[in-house]
């Protein structure tokens, strides 16, 4: 599943709900979007993939387009939904639902001429997210040896999951590395 489709997925989890009548309220952990289905357990599936398989992709995505918003905002100063959609390869409609999600999160808005910026929560998980990923592929390249094209793809996949104590090993090992 990529970026655009977790978004679409989530939607579909919610109008199916919707249609039975089942009872939905959104949670917000650890800066993640949660949907929870009451009357659903973990192990339910929808469209051949369970919701936290759902949840998590939501989660990956998010922080991809969180990042991407930062890197453009950093390189171009401002930010609109077709900088974003040419930057990662996606429709416009694939960003705007996209960015609604961001937007009820709290980690964006938007001024009167459609720019997007990042909240202060947003900031902080993009640069969260952006830092994961730069450690994560110099520590892949400098101390492993792999191929900085291959270190960059496998840390972004990496930066989503790695636990706090392995990233901060990590990066304490680059920092001996370079001191």
């Amino acid at each position: 599943m990529n970026r655009g489709s977790a978004f679409r997925q989530i939607g579909g989890v919610v109008k199916y709900a919707q249609q039975r009548s089942l009872y939905l309220r959104e949670t917000r952990k650890y800066g993640t979007i949660k949907v929870i289905i009451v009357g659903f357990g973990q192990s339910a599936r929808f469209a051949g993939i369970s919701l936290s398989e759902v949840v998590m992709k939501i989660q990956e995505s998010g922080e991809n387009y969180l990042e991407t918003i930062l890197l453009l905002q950093r390189r171009n100063g401002s930010v609109r939904s077709i900088d974003i959609a040419t930057e990662l390869g996606f429709t416009k409609p694939s960003i705007s639902r996209a960015m609604g999600v961001l937007r009820q999160a709290g980690y964006i808005t938007n001024d009167a001429h459609g720019y997007i910026q990042l909240t202060d929560e947003g900031r902080v998980k993009a640069e969260s997210v952006y830092e994961r990923h730069v450690t994560i592929s110099q520590y892949l390249s400098n101390v492993l040896g792999v191929n900085k094209e291959v270190a960059d793809h496998d840390a972004c996949r990496i930066e989503h999951v790695i636990s706090e104590e392995v990233f901060e090993k990590m990066k304490q090992h680059l920092e001996r590395q370079d001191g």
